[in-house]
């Protein structure tokens, strides 16, 4: 009879224990909207450099999507980084201290604690303190050796809801890892992009200083002989020391360019060997990714990690909520008790408890921890909220400046087209002696002046494109063995 008793107190236990108290968390829903920008966006953008790229709402953003750019450097270089950067090493560390304090908290709340004693203990006693005569008693050992065992009853969930919470803590983690991998590789591809425009103007401006110095030779010969006056040589030397001062400033970044991404791949700068890039080298993806808004919550690392804070929140109001109703505790123990050694002769001792624990007055302290819970939650809700919306803004900002730039890129291709033929028919007029050979410089400098001018748009589609993938969550889902 008293086992039957003893095993329906565990199912019921079991039965009571099965229910949690608190709000079960619900995912937000979606934002209702069905595109990113007001106005309708196109679904292929202007043809620059011969080029147009399409939106295709089809296409799958692949894990690695800095390969679309189709250069074996830059691939190379991304996964160098990913291995060794030491920001990537810190969202790692903060994921496994997360993980680890799980395990302790699930391990301390969820089974059952069993230690062991053994203690030994010198006496003697005083026959006199109990009004017996001293009869010499000798001093004696006393040995003790115990196993006890103690369990909380989880009666209203309130250690589940505080491993939900840190269960929700440990995809937070996780999301600010994928967020952090996310950012590298773009920062990566980004400064590649830099330092490849970089070069290219570099080389422009060296072509422009050539240029420019020919022609103040020229102009200085013309000068002595009187074909031209001083206010043509002075403007010839002024335009020439602006071309020079044009130069250090755009070496002083492209070396800080290199300086950066030495860092994001983990090493120093001085010990770095990193590649050269130019915008030859990199291919612009033609074929331009675009998912609905009401997907890009599942997409984006940045507000995943936002929709685990609100989880947590909402755990941690469980937590609260169950902190207002007692608690159940149970504990046994048995041990041996010996003069004559551990292994000698024994007297057994064993003892079972249970404590029930109900709060009644705690001056408001647990209500009001409750209401901090939920105004917490509600908090945790409006940061989900922002961080969505500052989403949609990124991939409509980036959309926006797909199109606007691509747009520019092409008309600066016609002013280049127009300076490059009227160079052409400079050059023509010259080998046939119809204008000078300054005039023959002044065309090609021009020239030169809008290749600069189209090498810097040219690198903003390029970034631009990059940009894309990372506001869309950049494909990370397509890593994952199920998918998702």
């Amino acid at each position: 009879m008293s086992r039957f008793v003893s095993a329906w107190c565990l199912v019921a236990a079991a039965v009571v224990s099965a229910c949690a108290v608190g709000p079960d968390f619900e995912k937000p829903k979606a934002i209702p909207v069905q595109r990113y920008t007001a106005d309708l966006q196109p679904d292929v953008t202007a043809v620059a450099d011969g080029i147009t790229q399409r939106y295709d709402g089809l296409k799958t953003i692949p894990a690695q999507w800095w390969r679309l750019f189709e250069n074996k450097e830059l691939n190379e270089l991304i996964q160098v980084g990913l291995e060794n950067s030491p920001s990537l090493s810190q969202a790692e560390a903060r994921l496994k201290q997360a993980q680890e304090q799980y395990r302790a908290q699930f391990g301390a709340t969820m089974l059952p604690n069993l230690n062991a004693a053994i203690s030994g203990e010198r006496q003697k006693i005083d026959p006199r303190a109990f009004g017996v005569p001293d009869v010499g008693g000798s001093p004696f050992t006393i040995y003790n050796s115990s196993i006890s065992v103690s369990y909380m009853l989880d009666l209203f969930g309130k250690n589940r809801r505080a491993l939900e919470a840190l269960q929700a803590s440990i995809d937070y983690q996780r999301f600010l890892l994928r967020a952090a991998q996310l950012t590298l590789s773009a920062n990566i591809v980004t400064a590649v992009i830099q330092e490849a425009s970089l070069r290219d103007q570099i080389a422009i401006t060296r072509k422009l200083i050539t240029l420019q110095e020919v022609q103040l030779v020229i102009s200085e010969e013309r000068y002595r002989v009187g074909a031209v006056s001083q206010l043509d040589i002075s403007s010839q030397r002024s335009r020439l020391a602006q071309l020079e001062a044009s130069l250090p400033p755009l070496q002083l970044k492209l070396q800080q360019i290199r300086h950066l991404l030495a860092v994001y791949v983990g090493k120093a700068p001085g010990e770095s060997d990193l590649p050269l890039f130019t915008l030859d080298s990199l291919h612009l993806p033609v074929s331009l990714p675009m998912t609905l808004p009401s997907e890009l919550a599942r997409q984006r690392p940045d507000i995943q990690a936002a929709e685990a804070l609100l989880h947590k929140a909402s755990a941690e109001v469980g937590v609260a909520t169950a902190n207002l109703y007692p608690q159940l505790s149970l504990s046994a123990s048995w041990g041996a008790s010996s003069t004559s050694g551990l292994w000698g002769s024994t007297v057994g001792v064993w003892d079972v408890a249970a404590g029930l624990t109900a709060p009644i007055f705690h001056g408001g302290e647990l209500q009001a921890k409750k209401r901090e819970a939920v105004a917490a939650y509600e908090e945790a809700l409006g940061a989900y909220k922002d961080t969505v919306l500052h989403g949609l803004q990124d991939v409509a900002d980036v959309m926006q400046a797909i199109d606007k730039h691509t747009q520019t890129l092409a008309l600066l291709n016609e002013a280049t087209l127009q300076a490059r033929r009227r160079y052409e028919i400079a050059l023509e007029q010259y080998r046939a002696g119809g204008v000078s050979y300054l005039a023959l410089l002044d065309s090609e400098r021009e020239y030169q002046q809008a290749l600069l001018g189209e090498t810097d748009m040219r690198a903003n589609r390029y970034a631009d494109t990059a940009s894309l993938f990372q506001a869309l969550g950049g494909g990370w889902w397509n890593d994952m063995p199920d998918g998702n």
